[in-house]
């Protein structure tokens, strides 16, 4: 049996599903925010293919104008982090972390 839901009805149905990988980065995001601006590792792909491995943190001030970006990081999947090696903010493309060390803890996660 089919059943018809009318082009409006179909929308919302659409809008209000979220994939896994919006699930993951979600997820991922908040795991992230647990950290409470305490340093961690993170591995991920970067977008040239190669293997990156950052200790960074968040919630850092320093350097900010109150100006802000000129997008949302959220919005495509990225949070912005202070990396302690390049002494600046870089952003991590969520959706390609392979592994992230807190606490002494490391959880290894399966790209999607």
């Amino acid at each position: 049996m089919k059943a018809y839901l009318g082009n409006h009805s179909q929308q919302l149905i659409n809008n209000n599903m979220e994939t896994n990988q919006e699930v993951f980065i979600r997820s991922l995001s908040q795991d992230i925010d647990r950290t409470n601006g305490k340093f961690f590792t993170v591995k991920f792909i970067k977008k040239d293919g190669t293997l990156r491995k950052m200790t960074c943190r968040t919630g850092v001030s320093k350097g900010v104008t109150g100006k802000g970006l000129a997008f949302e990081p959220k919005e495509k999947g990225l949070k912005v982090v202070w990396s302690t090696d390049a002494e600046g903010y870089r952003m991590i493309n969520l959706a390609q972390v392979t592994e992230i060390t807190f606490n002494g803890e490391t959880t290894i996660y399966n790209q999607l």
